[in-house]
């Protein structure tokens, strides 16, 4: 080969290779780039997953107490109503109700309907029974609607930032 085939071949290669280095060089550069990106980008998600995770955390622990605080409330409606059915069994206390009694339903009673025999209305056993299950399911009633409610109102708040 002559001498200028071999300076242009040379050159030619030295081209390649300068061509190739800062191939190289750039996409190192810019791998690098990327990968400082790709980690910007993990580090975010992982703090938002942290984020997201203690607002659960702090909704599951509110709600815990909002559980804990119904069902002692109710309870407490529940001794309630037991302790008034004992006051009633043991006769200590009466159910008092709006009822007048007429002359036929009084025993012995041959006045006219305005005169007070001085007798009172009692309710009979299965209307007490039925007056303390009414009051049992109200008080049960209520207090899940009350969790019902505050389970919403928890579930609906804004998440943390």
């Amino acid at each position: 080969m002559n001498e200028l085939a071999r300076s242009l071949l040379a050159a030619g290669l030295c081209l390649v290779l300068g061509f190739s280095a800062g191939w190289g060089v750039n996409g190192w550069r810019l791998d690098a780039k990327y990968s400082h990106e790709a980690e910007a980008r993990a580090q975010a998600a992982a703090k938002q997953l942290a984020t997201l995770t203690a607002d659960r955390d702090a909704k599951a622990a509110a709600l815990t107490v909002a559980n804990d605080r119904h069902m002692k409330e109710l309870q407490g409606a529940q001794n309630e109503t037991n302790r008034l059915r004992d006051c009633l069994r043991s006769g200590t206390c009466g159910l008092r109700i709006a009822a007048t009694c007429s002359p036929a339903q009084t025993p012995g009673a041959t006045a006219a309907p305005s005169v007070d025999s001085g007798a009172g209305a009692e309710l009979a056993e299965t209307a007490r029974r039925a007056y303390f299950a009414l009051r049992d399911g109200i008080d049960r009633a209520g207090s899940q609607l009350a969790a019902c409610q505050d389970e919403l109102r928890l579930r609906a708040a804004p998440s943390s930032p």
